[in-house]
């Protein structure tokens, strides 16, 4: 059986946080209304101080998130599926949950002020972005297990 963490290797480890990066950024400029308005905004403030906030912000959660999705991707490896973002998406609430913990113990460790504000103020709408892009998620975690 193979391990999530084997994705933070360098140079997979970069790979991946590019992958997510991307997914991210994705994800973001797909909402619409209020909600999206507000994620945008967020996003477009924070890469106007950092260009790269977003993929450091990855980096540094990214030990967090793969331990949160270990027990996912062994039971993943036991079962019949071969797709892990179809797999994910059949438990896309627990999953969705287990990531924000993940991503709350990161956050912990903003240093960055502003950064920590807005994330406070953005988290409870979170989930909600969060879940529907569960699958994507895996496939991005898949894609580079299969070259590691």
């Amino acid at each position: 059986m193979t391990n999530l963490s084997q994705l933070l290797q360098s140079p997979t480890r970069n790979a991946v946080v590019a992958d997510l990066s991307t997914a991210a950024d994705d994800a973001v400029a797909s909402l619409t209304g209020i909600t999206g308005m507000a994620f945008k905004g967020a996003l477009v403030a924070a890469k106007k101080a950092d260009s790269k906030v977003l993929s450091k912000g990855i980096n540094q959660m990214l030990p967090e998130l793969l331990n949160s999705l270990d027990s996912y991707w062994k039971e993943f490896e036991g079962s019949e599926q071969s797709d892990f973002g179809t797999y994910l998406d059949g438990r896309s609430g627990e999953v969705t949950e287990a990531i924000m913990a993940a991503t709350d113990k990161a956050a912990k460790d903003i240093k960055a002020p502003g950064i920590a504000r807005t994330y406070k103020s953005l988290r409870g709408k979170a989930s909600s972005i969060l879940e529907p892009n569960v699958a994507t998620i895996g496939r991005v975690l898949q894609r580079h297990m299969d070259t590691v």
